[in-house]
């Protein structure tokens, strides 16, 4: 029994109590109700349909799309995933191209690499904030990693066929800032300026060559892939 005489809560159900509040605050999950009252989960839930909890994600329409294409789906795409701390994004990045320097402000990436070129041939990278370390890797099929919340990281598919991974957020809203398209180009002009030593027309200059995410990679990973800049930009 889980109480002591007199109506008193035992050890064990005090103790079964505080690991579940533990647990739920390691997690970021809402504790278990010990009285056996029904999870707000499940209450959401009734919301929604069978159809609700499934989505053709490899079908699914393109946010991006210049040398690849990135599929996300989150609680706009899948309302029913509001509560549930997750979401996923498809990367089909084409050979020698980029997923831009960019950062998750409310979630922690994990990534898991579908198929590559070579065993080493997707770079994955990111950088600590300041003082500390930028850490690098060269991952294939079958691999994973992942990117701490908050941190600047990106990807380049250095083989010369097309590179799929998966990317999952312990949020179903975690936010993406592209380093180059939002928190460059869309800061003050000066401050730009600044930044990099630049005149007004160099800087406008800068912003305007600016590309689309995922990036076409370096001319010297095309010619080593005999791919020619038109190829690339062709799909």
């Amino acid at each position: 029994s889980g109480s002591a005489p007199g109506g008193g809560s035992t050890p064990r159900t005090m103790a079964t109590a505080r690991a579940l509040v533990l647990l739920a605050a390691l997690t970021g999950a809402t504790a278990v109700p010990l009285s056996g009252s029904i999870p707000i989960g499940l209450e959401a839930r009734r919301e929604f349909g069978r159809s609700d909890f499934i989505f053709p994600l490899a079908d699914s329409e393109a946010e991006a799309e210049n040398a690849g294409t990135v599929q996300p789906v989150g609680v706009g795409a899948l309302p029913a995933l509001i509560g549930e701390g997750a979401s996923m994004t498809l990367f089909n990045v084409d050979a020698c191209a980029y997923n831009l320097p960019h950062t998750h402000p409310r979630a922690t990436e994990i990534l898991f690499v579908i198929e590559t070129a070579q065993d080493d041939s997707l770079m994955v990278e990111f950088s600590e904030e300041n003082g500390g370390r930028t850490l690098s890797n060269f991952i294939g099929s079958g691999f994973l990693t992942f990117f701490p919340q908050g941190l600047t990281h990106f990807q380049v598919n250095l083989g010369c066929t097309e590179s799929m991974y998966i990317s999952g957020l312990n949020s179903e809203d975690g936010g993406v800032i592209t380093i180059p398209s939002f928190s460059v180009a869309a800061l003050d002009l000066d401050a730009v300026r600044v930044m990099f030593t630049l005149s007004e027309e160099e800087a406008l200059d800068l912003i305007a060559g600016v590309p689309a995410n995922p990036a076409v990679g370096l001319e010297e990973c095309l010619t080593r892939c005999n791919i020619t800049l038109s190829d690339e930009e062709g799909g």
